[in-house]
Parts: structure tokens; sequence; C-alpha cells
């Protein structure tokens, strides 16, 4: 062959290898290309799934979180609405006690009350049934005073009268004995005027009068006079 004929098919040669070269390194490329397309789009899937994969285990954290935080902040809410009703139910029983309290004083301080009512009553009583005791004691003593008074005062009064009584039996008695001897002495005149003696009438003494001051006259104490024994009458 020519040398020129020989350099033209080297040329086409070189031509043909550059351009399998080529063409392969296109292929190349493009295999190059799709197996990163088929990488990043494998990759982006991965972040996809990851990312879904997160995402839903954030959505169920922020669940479980969130159902946490519901349940913390009910039972919160409970604890301190159970503190709010328990802080309502002391109240009430210390508003309870002190009522209890109170009607308590006012009991005592009513039984106080009666206690000086009834104390107050009895001294009241004590000091009436003294007063009465004393006016009763009092109108006693007036009484047997008085009693005393009158029974003296009819004893002296009886005395008196038993006294004027024997006064005017004494001055009876003293009178008849007068008169007795008057009469004995007439007696005597007469016998000697008979015996010759003369007459010499008798002379008469009046009795004393009558006791004005006594209350019952004594029957036969005054004007006695005793006739002679031999039945002979005195001229006046």
């Amino acid at each position: 062959m020519a040398p020129a004929a020989a350099k033209k098919t080297a040329r086409k040669s070189t031509a043909k290898r550059s351009t399998a070269k080529k063409a392969g390194g296109a292929r190349k490329k493009t295999a190059a290309k799709k197996s990163t397309a088929r990488k990043s789009t494998a990759r982006k899937t991965t972040a996809r799934k990851s990312t879904a994969r997160k995402s839903a285990a954030k959505k169920s954290t922020a669940r479980k979180t969130t159902r946490k935080k519901t349940a913390a902040k009910k039972s919160t809410a409970r604890k301190t609405t159970a503190r709010k009703s328990t802080a309502k139910k002391t109240a009430r029983k210390r508003t309870a006690k002190k009522a209890t309290a109170r009607k308590t004083a006012r009991k005592s301080t009513a039984r106080k009350s009666t206690a000086k009512k009834t104390a107050r009553k009895r001294t009241a009583k004590k000091a009436t049934a003294r007063k009465s005791t004393a006016k009763k004691t009092a109108r006693k003593r007036t009484a047997k005073k008085a009693t005393a008074r009158k029974s003296t005062a009819k004893k002296t009064a009886r005395k008196r009268v038993a006294k004027k009584a024997g006064a005017r039996k004494t001055t009876a008695k003293r009178t008849a004995r007068k008169t007795a001897r008057k009469s004995t002495g007439r007696k005597t005149a007469a016998r000697r005027g008979r015996s010759g003696s003369p007459a010499v009438p008798p002379i008469e003494v009046p009795a004393p009068g009558p006791d004005t001051t006594a209350t019952s006259p004594v029957s036969g104490a005054s004007d006695v006079l005793v006739p002679p024994p031999n039945g002979s009458t005195s001229a006046f």
C-alpha cells in the first residue's frame, strides 16, 4: 500500500478509535450520570424516608410529649382542684368549729347568767324568808310582851282587889270589935243602973263609912250593932 493510503487508513482508524472512545466516554458519562442520578434519587428517597421516619418519630414524640404535658396539666389541675377543695373543706370545718365555739360560748354565758339569776333568786328568797322570820319573831315577841303586860296587869289588879278586900275585912272586923266593946260597955252600964247607979245613956259612936275604892262591897262589913244579951235596946 502506498504510504498516503496507509496514513489515511491510520487516520481513519484513529478517528474511529477516537470516536469509539468518545462514544464510550459519552456512554460512560451517560451511565455515570444515570447512576449518579439514580444514586441521588436513591439518596433523595432515603432522605425522604429518613425524613418521613424522623417526622413520624418527631410526631410520635410530639404526641407523647403532648400526652405527657396534657396528663401533667390534668394531674396538676386535679391536684390544684383537690387542694382548693381541701382548702374549702378546711375553711368550712374551721368555720363550723368557730360557729360551734360561739354556740358553746353562748351556752356557757347563758348557763352563767342562769346561775347568777338563780343565785339572785335564792338570795332574795333567803332575804325574804329572813325578813318574814324576823317579822314573825318580832310579832311573837310583841304579842308575848303584850300578853305578859296584860297578865301582869291582871295579876296586879287581882292583888290590888285582894288587898282592898282584905283591908275591908280587916276594917269590918275592927268595927265589929269596937261595936262589941261598946255594946259590952252599955250592958255593963245598964247593969250598973239597975243595981242603983244613975242611968247614963250610952254614947253612940258612928261607924266608919264604906270604902269607895273597892270594886265589890262586902255585905255586913259596916254599921253592925250587936244587941245586948238581955234583949233590951238602947235609947237614942
